[in-house]
């Protein structure tokens, strides 16, 4: 009765040993699949990255430009005001105001 007992606990551990290679021969039929989802997911993700970095690259430029807009728009502004004050008659100081209020908000729409 032994020896059966013996042989019946190594058929069982002969089991286990070959559902492990079953299993390991299962993971490795299916690695190059998981790979190449792994590759073709990290591709995307890259592209996605670079359209980001392209995008916060455009922006970063664009508050550049209007930066130096609202610079210049200040200088333009201080300029027609101190015209304002050598104005000599109506018409003229009417014309400067308009100017002022036009330049104005351009400004705010660029802020």
């Amino acid at each position: 009765m032994s020896v059966y007992l013996d042989e019946i606990k190594q058929l069982v551990e002969l089991q286990k040993v070959d559902d492990e290679r079953f299993i390991s021969k299962r993971e490795l039929e299916n690695a190059p699949k998981e790979i190449d989802d792994l590759e073709q997911r990290f591709s995307q993700l890259e592209s996605r990255r670079n359209h980001i970095l392209d995008k916060l690259s455009h922006l970063h430029e664009q508050q550049k430009r209007l930066a130096e807009e609202i610079s210049d728009d200040s200088v333009r502004l201080k300029k027609s005001q101190s015209k304002l004050m050598q104005v000599g008659n109506t018409r003229e100081h009417q014309a400067v105001i308009r100017e002022l209020d036009s330049m104005e908000r351009s400004k705010k729409s660029r802020e």
